[in-house]
């Protein structure tokens, strides 16, 4: 009986993930000061404009009474595994000896965004905050990077001219979650710094945070070596997503094995692979997840602790090769 109640689990398992929902994590941007200037030339972003996968891009310059140059750009990009955004930032100015000036022209660039992050299910994830500040003349008159999360006045990334990294545990959901991002560089070429130039980059990443769920592979076990692999992950969803790496062939016939035990079993056909799971369920793939296409299991049917062992299966119907990849193990702790 129990092997037979792992096995209604496991096929709740697949079925719940044959139509794959809509990922309930999304994030949004939009400015709140979005400007290059350089001397008396302002370029400005309205207060309000999204930000979105293309960059978002302001360039200012002027040539009175010296050089000078700030740029500033930022994009947004998201996937099942990834949500970012980066915010770069430029600035040069530059005092001619022959000017009879005293100081060159007053350059900055500004990147102050307000980000969204909408989740309409329990979202588990981890961010990762980067700034990174290159000075290729000193000194610069102003660097800021500031990030806070829930935008309750509490920094936590407070960044200047040295690196920083910031790495946190994301829980939330339903709901949303602001994210305020302040990014500035300014400075100003005088008789004493004839030049002054720099560049300030910040990625902000959000990835899926597996919890208390363990990956991990065992090597395929056949005759020879073969050019088939099963590779998985966790999304934002909590699901886990497979994906088979196999050779292009118009005659495969492929299959996903879920099991709850392990196994050595000798497989009928060259290269003498082995089965390293037993076959509960058997998900029969189509051609676009043979080639590459993800395949989704739902986790949400499953009560801890629990382990889950899948192997992919290939079967070229011409050659008459059946073909075993590695065993993806999916446990608890």
């Amino acid at each position: 009986m129990p092997h037979l109640a792992m096995q209604h689990v496991l096929v709740a398992a697949w079925i719940t993930t044959i139509h794959v929902a809509a990922q309930s994590l999304t994030m949004t941007a939009s400015t709140i000061q979005f400007q290059a200037s350089a001397g008396p030339d302002l370029q400005t972003a309205p207060a309000g404009t999204p930000i979105l996968s293309s960059p978002l891009y302001r360039s200012a310059s002027t040539q009175i009474g010296g050089i000078g140059t700030s740029w500033v750009q930022s994009s947004l990009d998201s996937g099942p595994q990834l949500l970012s955004f980066d915010a770069s930032l430029y600035v040069n100015s530059v005092l001619p000896g022959s000017s009879s000036a005293f100081v060159g022209p007053l350059v900055e660039a500004t990147a102050e965004v307000m980000l969204t992050l909408t989740a309409t299910a329990p979202v588990f994830a981890v961010l990762t905050i980067d700034w990174r500040f290159l000075a290729y003349i000193f000194p610069m008159a102003g660097v800021t990077a500031q990030v806070d999360v829930f935008d309750d006045g509490q920094f936590e990334l407070n960044g200047s001219i040295f690196p920083v990294v910031v790495t946190l545990p994301l829980a939330f959901g339903p709901g949303s979650l602001p994210i305020r991002v302040r990014t500035l560089l300014a400075g100003r070429a005088n008789v004493k710094s004839r030049q002054i130039s720099g560049t300030g980059q910040l990625h902000i990443r959000l990835t899926p945070n597996p919890g208390t769920m363990i990956l991990s592979s065992t090597p395929s076990v056949c005759g020879t070596p073969i050019p088939l692999a099963l590779a998985a992950d966790v999304d934002f969803d909590r699901r886990i997503r497979f994906q088979i790496a196999a050779p292009a062939s118009p005659s495969t016939l492929g299959a996903l094995i879920l099991g709850s035990t392990l196994s050595m079993v000798p497989l009928p056909f060259p290269p003498q692979c082995h089965g390293l799971t037993d076959p509960l369920v058997v998900r029969w793939l189509s051609p676009a997840e043979v080639a590459g296409t993800p395949v989704y299991c739902s986790t949400h049917n499953l009560t801890a602790p629990f382990a889950l062992h899948t192997q992919a299966l290939l079967l070229d119907l011409q050659s008459g090769q059946l073909l075993a990849s590695n065993r993806m193990t999916i446990g608890s702790r």
